[in-house]
């Protein structure tokens, strides 16, 4: 299978105070952004990402703030895509494709190709452009794709990047004890890279 990966930096964030807020995808959208009032902080952070793409759909928002101790990654550590492939969406096929279109996010049990912005106030997380063979397993690993990627970009603290459905990327263990906020936009449909 083959993966076009690919990632581009969208502008500067402002993360607020950290104080350990965390929630898994709120769902709202972009052009009219309301979160839990656990998380209300980011509305506008959310709203100014989504004014720079010029998006107004379906979006859903992870906001994880948590403490690091060192060797601990955030998210998870190995290459990998975000999502889960949808075995009663997308089969392999004997011509060696995906049918449906391939690889799918899985977001509030929404099944779609979804570009994400990530942004984190520490830089712990680590992107891949260029195009790859393999197959991600149902949980998104591709550490078996290791010898293709090279080094990789390491996501600068505080910018949002768009990073596309195949996107290969993964967390970094942290060099040193930190409060690390991390946020995570997906959206309903594919942007442009």
């Amino acid at each position: 299978m083959k993966l076009i990966s690919r990632s581009k930096y969208i502008g500067n964030i402002d993360f607020p105070t950290y104080t350990g807020r965390q929630h898994y995808m709120a769902t709202t959208r972009g052009d009219a952004v309301h979160l839990p009032a656990h998380i209300s902080v980011y509305e506008s952070r959310v709203f100014e990402l989504c004014n720079a793409l010029n998006y107004r759909g379906v979006i859903h928002v992870t906001v994880d703030e948590k403490r690091l101790e060192v060797g601990q990654t955030q998210r998870k550590p190995e290459l990998h895509v975000d999502g889960r492939f949808m075995k009663n969406l997308t089969k392999y096929n004997s011509e060696g494709g995906w049918g449906n279109g391939g690889w799918n996010h899985t977001c509030n049990e929404i099944p779609a190709r979804m570009s994400v912005a990530v942004a984190s106030s520490v830089a712990r997380c680590k992107v891949y452009n260029g195009d790859f063979e393999g197959t991600p397993s149902e949980q998104g690993n591709l550490s078996h794709i290791r010898d293709q990627v090279g080094e990789g970009l390491l996501v600068p603290k505080n910018e949002w990047h768009l990073l596309s459905p195949d996107c290969v990327h993964e967390s970094l263990p942290a060099d040193k004890i930190c409060d690390r906020s991390f946020i995570r936009v997906a959206f309903e449909d594919e942007l442009s890279y």
